[in-house]
């Protein structure tokens, strides 16, 4: 349960990032721009790695893993992403 204004205001930053993320990734998929796509993918490195430091260092009490598997899944998040990244930006070269 969300309890507390800054609680909302964490609610409410996590839900409008997210909301420029997927309008940002609805553009270039319409555009099929592979350098937007760039922009994009750097946009989802720069989220998962700072997610990958903030939240274990601050888990929830529900979480469904601990800390350690929570860092462990977002390591390979970024490394895909990054491989993602590498092999759109060698194609659109």
């Amino acid at each position: 349960m969300v309890s507390g204004t800054p609680m909302l205001n964490l609610v409410y930053e996590m839900g409008a990032r997210t909301f420029v993320m997927v309008i940002a990734s609805i553009y270039v998929m319409m555009t099929q721009n592979p350098k937007q796509y760039l922009v994009v993918l750097l946009m989802n490195i720069v989220r998962e790695g700072q997610e990958m430091i903030i939240d274990p260092l601050f888990p929830i009490l529900n979480a469904p893993v601990t800390p350690g598997v929570d860092f462990g899944i977002h390591v390979v998040l970024v490394a895909i992403e990054i491989l993602a990244f590498f092999t759109v930006w060698k194609i659109s070269r």
